[in-house]
């Protein structure tokens, strides 16, 4: 693959990822007259492309990074003609300057032909940037010319061959610079430059812009005139010659110089482009050679015009001796705060062209280049750009200097951009005519504008605006004078006597037009923000008026919300991704950025990021997520948490959105999952198989009373837990009790041994619910001595799931509290209960036979994914299954260590997959290793807590998803982690639909005593710190083991960090029915899946086969 340079690089980036449109095309334009051999130009133009082979290359992205590839030279046709009239020619030529071109599958060159009479023509040749600059213009022209003279003659073009290609220069460029890791390399050598160059810029100057900066930039520009005369010409390149500068430093001081008076400060940085020849063999290539510098211009201290100018010679000078870095490589070094929107390091460009401009001889035919205006001034690459060329008489004498300022549409209407052009003349003529004038003498003010600005005593704004017995003159305080307007979030204008209110000791004598000034008390130019006599910033519209800037309390007003909250998050349980897509987009950043961790509300960029890592990001979450994203959206969801709501919005379908439902429907429905459950008790008999317990030992003083009261405040706060199943004619629906009717009895009991305990918890664990009598929550406290407790909650899982744990425990906690004070918890009350939730999945979920509904739509995924699923894939067992099931289970410890967990949490950053990912593909690879096919499904439980109004939820939403992993191709482990990701993914899109319905539609082979669709399941639990944490008490987990086997192989692991939250290991066990396996069987299982681990972290790129995995070919 032949590597793009580094201009090249960033142009793609641009292209891709801002969708920069037509704004980097480069139109070539000539008008012909003449007997034009149209069959001629052709060829030739087929020749130029021959010739050249970057205008034959295609840049596709290879994983997120641009290639050069290049086609073959064209055999003809290249030219298009278009017959066209004179009146249309302008619509035509413009429509043709913003031809689009896709980068990636195409060589980005249009070239037409215009045609408005039999011998009047206009070649339009449209090229983007990436493959062309301004230098390339003069070569490309003279390899026309002189192809067109040779196909007039019947015979190909016989130039000498080109001495290197653009292909060549731009792996030479690579080769010289080298590395930015290599202290020793030039790149490394010139960026430690530009960082110390750089250091402390401002990210922004201020200047009179007519609207605000948008989030994201449009490029539409605008153009203004600029042109001095002959005379201040050859002043200022006599200037230049006794500087020892050159004329484009004294432009360049001229603009700086303006830029500060406009209120830019001090410290004003301007770009400015380089050729990027410095080879005397890329004299005659065509291609995109020149970089971009950045000028950084020091004007504290007022110096004069000659100080100015012999500073700005000192940086230019060595800024071009170190202009071999890539600009986009000086950014990454300088490190300046980014913004959506914003040019990075300065706003504001500098050119001065001096590329030769002659037409070479077309034989036969009068050719006049023209300039393609409509292209060129409306897009804007910069705020604001001065495109300026001398021009000379036939003997050599200066004519003027002509150019134009591109603007921003986005912030400057053309009114202030032909202002700022003439002030920029003004300048210029101070700066020739009074060389030794300090740089803050120089008039500025365009004629006209000093009456509209009033005159008033120059008087410096720092100087005291009231002494002592004195007042100052102001405008009357007459309320119909609406002079005064503050800008921001303000309804309407506002007087002056907002300004007397806020000086009450400042009375108005005689009505003196308020004047604004600048820093060295002048009156500052319309639009620039100065001071008032009163020590007040404001600056005067051009229509007169005086304008505030708003109060902060406006100010304030402008700041999203969400904004303020995300600055406060830290590295708290709040900032944990929620989602495996959260874990996915905090891994992306944490790999590429070279960190441990980041959270859901760091800043990518605060942490360390430019666009060169965004379009990595942009480029890992297109192939995983499998969704557009351009740069603009990364500079703006910069976190975590806004990039993930941007990808679920982008990619959603219209949902329905959780709410509170007021009144309910009666009877109540059960939700689909307590529906499964209620089928189960009903078809095989009430058990205790789906109780959920959590037991906690306490050790301290215990006040029973409190946490009697504070469980009771517990049923009360949570209508799950005081929810009961009725049976209206087969038809079942929950009924809510009131919180008397579910009044909670706290079972106490004393033992004396651990073993006594153990008995005491596994009897209560055992209990049996009957769902039609509520609640269907059990309490029980066993008492060893006053410090020594373990409490025991039994729920059934039709009211309660394992997530529900933290705002259960975390809900107690709270009520337990305020019981010790004699007092009732002090909650905000829930968002939602367990039946708004309830009510809301049918409305999501709809009819499973109507086409639009999710139901169908979620269920027509699963019967193509689990299409030809095997009805059996498990590890082989050491007893027959037997028709009825045994429950009885045991559990084998799994145990994973520190460094072998942040092996894992590496592996999968770099595969854009999840620890859970990484974890479930070699599960598979071990249960296939083991001899359970090629084909492995394993379960998975989601926690279905979807939106954040069911974060606080007690009750049951958790689901279950069958994840199919196929090793039927011997292909990398890594690669195969990728697949099983994107799987994964597809999978947890479609976890809404109800697992039983699941199993409906896909109608698997059934059999007693095995679990439908997989017999192996997998689960990670989101680890959180002990929520029940009462102050008094030592709260530990009390281990529970469960009394039933449901599956085969039950794996269920726990992510567990330090206190710095680095990876401190994964815990877990794997259940398993007694009736089919030894525990010797399992242990081994384990014991193998702990090496399986170590050699996919070790060598990811190990073949499946090689994993002892047996593949088909591929």
């Amino acid at each position: 693959m032949i590597p793009v340079s580094f201009g090249q690089h960033r142009l793609w980036l641009l292209d891709r990822f801002e969708r920069t449109g037509w704004t980097y095309n480069i139109v070539v334009q000539a008008a012909i007259s003449g007997p034009l051999d149209v069959a001629a130009l052709d060829a030739a133009v087929g020749d130029v492309l021959a010739r050249h082979e970057v205008l034959r290359t295609s840049f596709p992205d290879v994983d997120g990074t641009p290639v050069q590839q290049i086609a073959a030279p064209p055999a003809g046709g290249v030219l298009h003609l278009v017959d066209a009239t004179r009146d249309d020619l302008p619509d035509l030529l413009e429509a043709g300057g913003r031809h689009l071109f896709d980068l990636t599958r195409q060589a980005p060159v249009h070239a037409r032909l215009l045609r408005t009479a039999p011998e009047d023509f206009v070649l339009q040749l449209v090229f983007h940037h990436i493959v062309v600059d301004g230098w390339s213009v003069r070569p490309l022209m003279r390899d026309l010319a002189h192809a067109y003279s040779a196909r007039l003659a019947g015979t190909p073009p016989t130039s000498p061959p080109l001495p290197v290609q653009f292909a060549d220069f731009a792996a030479w460029q690579r080769e010289v610079l080298g590395s930015v890791d290599d202290p020793t390399s030039l790149l490394a050598e010139q960026l430690g430059f530009w960082r110390t160059a750089l250091a402390g810029m401002p990210d922004e100057i201020a200047l009179p812009t007519d609207r605000h900066r948008p989030a994201v930039a449009t490029h539409r520009g605008g153009g203004a005139a600029v042109s001095t005369g002959g005379e201040l010409h050859a002043r200022l390149r006599q200037i230049a010659q006794e500087s020892g500068a050159s004329l484009f430093m004294v432009l360049h001081a001229a603009l700086a110089a303006l830029l500060h008076r406009l209120g830019g400060g001090d410290d004003i940085p301007i770009g400015t482009g380089t050729a990027g020849r410095s080879d005397e063999a890329l004299t005659d290539l065509v291609g995109f050679f020149v970089n971009t510098v950045a000028l950084r211009t020091d004007l504290s201290g007022d110096p004069t015009w000659l100080q100015l100018i012999d500073r700005v010679r000192g940086f230019d000078l060595s800024a071009f001796d170190h202009q071999d870095a890539p600009f986009e490589a000086v950014v990454h070094a300088a490190a300046p705060q980014r913004r959506p929107g914003r040019h990075p390091l300065f706003q504001t460009m500098l050119e001065l062209q001096n590329h030769d401009t002659a037409v070479p001889d077309f034989p036969g035919l009068d050719v006049r280049m023209q300039t393609a205006e409509s292209v060129e001034r409306h897009s804007a690459k910069f705020d604001l750009y001065l495109d300026l060329a001398e021009t000379f008489d036939r003997d050599g004498t200066p004519t003027g200097i002509r150019g134009h300022v591109n603007y921003a549409t986005d912030l400057f209407d053309h009114d202030s951009a032909a202002l700022l052009a003439r002030r920029f003349t003004l300048v210029l003529d101070a700066l020739s005519t009074t060389p030794d004038a300090p740089v803050s003498h120089a008039d500025i003010l365009v004629p006209g504008e000093a009456d509209l600005l009033g005159r008033t005593p120059a008087t410096p704004p720092d100087a005291p605006t009231v002494d002592t017995g004195e007042l100052a003159a102001l405008l009357a305080t007459d309320p119909s004078l609406t002079r005064l307007h503050l800008t921001g979030d303000v309804p309407a204008p506002e007087t002056l006597a907002a300004l007397h209110r806020a000086h009450p000791h400042l009375r108005p004598t005689v009505a003196t037009p308020l004047a604004v000034l600048d820093r060295a008390g002048r009156p500052a130019p319309l639009g620039v923000t100065g001071t008032l006599p009163t020590g007040q910033r404001a600056r005067r519209r051009p229509d007169g008026h005086l304008e505030l800037p708003p109060p902060p309390a406006a100010a304030d007003r402008d700041a999203p919300v969400g904004e303020a909250a995300a600055g406060t998050a830290g590295t708290t349980e709040a900032g944990r991704p929620r989602t495996p897509a959260q874990e996915i987009l905090c891994g992306i950043f944490a790999d590429l950025l070279g960190r441990d961790s980041v959270n859901l509300h760091d800043d990518f960029f605060d942490l360390g990021g430019q666009s060169l890592l965004a379009v990595r990001v942009a480029s890992r979450v297109r192939t995983v997520f499998d969704t557009e994203l351009d740069l603009a959206t990364v500079f703006r969801a910069s976190t975590v948490a806004k990039l993930d709501a941007h990808i679920r919005q982008s990619a959603a379908r219209p949902r329905v959105t959780p709410r509170r439902i007021d009144p309910r429907p009666s009877p109540l429905p059960l939700s689909p999952a307590q529906l499964r459950l209620w089928m189960t008790d009903q078809i095989q008999g009430p058990s205790a198989s789906y109780n959920v317990p959590i037991a906690l030992r306490l050790r301290g003083d215990l006040d029973a009373t409190a946490l009697h009261h504070a469980l009771n405040d517990l049923i009360a706060r949570h209508e799950a837990l005081r929810t009961e199943f009725h049976d209206t004619d087969g038809e079942p629906h929950q009924h809510v009790l009131s919180p008397t009717e579910a009044h909670l009895r706290l079972h106490r009991a004393g033992y004396t041994t651990e073993a006594d305990l153990a008995g005491l918890v596994a009897e209560q664990f055992s209990h049996v619910f009957d769902l039609a009598r509520g609640p269907l929550v059990r309490a029980h406290l066993f008492t060893r001595t006053p410090g020594e407790h373990v409490l025991l909650l039994l729920m059934h899982h039709t009211v309660c799931d394992g997530w529900s744990t933290g705002p259960l425990l975390a809900d107690l906690t709270t009520a337990y509290t305020a019981r010790l004070r004699n007092a009732g918890p002090q909650w905000p009350e829930l968002a939602l209960q367990y039946p708004d939730y309830t009510l809301w999945q049918h409305e999501l979920l709809g009819d499973e036979t109507d086409e639009q509904s999710e139901t169908y739509r979620q269920l027509a995924f699963w019967r193509a994914t689990l299409a030809g699923l095997p009805a059996e894939a498990t590890l082989a067992p050491d007893r027959p299954r037997s028709a009825m099931a045994d429950p009885s289970s045991d559990t084998v410890a799994v145990s994973i260590a520190p460094e072998l967990h942040a092996a894992l949490l590496r592996l999968s950053r770099e595969t854009g997959t999840t620890l859970f990912m990484a974890l479930h593909a070699s599960f598979a690879v071990l249960l296939a290793r083991l001899g359970a096919g090629n084909d492995i499904p394993i379960g998975t439980s989601v926690a279905g807590r979807t939106h954040a109004e069911f974060d606080e939820l007690v009750g049951f939403l958790i689901n279950t998803v069958v994840l199919r992993a196929d090793l039927s191709v011997d292909v990398a482990f890594r690669e195969f982690l990728a697949r099983v990701g994107a799987a994964d993914l597809a999978a947890l899109a479609h976890q809404d639909v109800p697992f039983d319905k699941v199993v409906q539609a896909v109608n698997p082979p059934r059999a007693t005593g095995r679990n439908p669709l997989f017999q192996v399941g997998f689960t990670m639990e989101h680890h959180t710190s002990l929520a029940f944490g009462p102050q008094g008490l030592a709260v530990e987990a009390f281990p529970m083991r469960g009394v039933s086997a449901k599956l085969d192989l039950d794996l269920t692991l726990t992510e567990t960090l330090d206190e710095e939250g680095s990876p401190a290991g994964v815990l877990g066990t794997v259940e398993y029915p007694t009736a089919l396996y030894d525990r010797a069987t399992v242990t081994r299982a384990v014991g193998e899946f702990g090496r399986l681990l170590e050699s996919v972290v070790a060598t990811p790129g190990i073949r499946l086969s090689a994993l002892g995995v047996i593949c088909k070919e591929a």
